[in-house]
């Protein structure tokens, strides 16, 4: 669920949003072909558990000044 060290913090960090008075708690999701789209069930898996929404966002590849085509990008 995330690519860098930090994955217990996270979830500490989602349980602690739960457990305040927010109206709402949401989590963004990139999901990225080949890196972690095998992770599509474990967010789903999540609003089963927390009340929580899941919000898959666009992988929007940031190379400086240029584009570049990426092989992480899904169709």
């Amino acid at each position: 669920m995330t690519r860098r060290r930090g994955h217990d913090a996270v979830l500490r960090a989602l349980d602690t949003a739960l457990s305040s008075n927010l109206q709402s708690v949401k989590l963004n999701a990139v999901i990225i072909k080949g890196l972690n789209d095998t992770e599509v069930p474990d967010f789903v898996e999540i609003t089963r558990e927390k009340d929580v929404s899941v919000r898959f966002i666009e992988f929007m590849p940031f190379t400086g000044p240029c584009k570049r085509p990426t092989p992480h990008a899904s169709p």
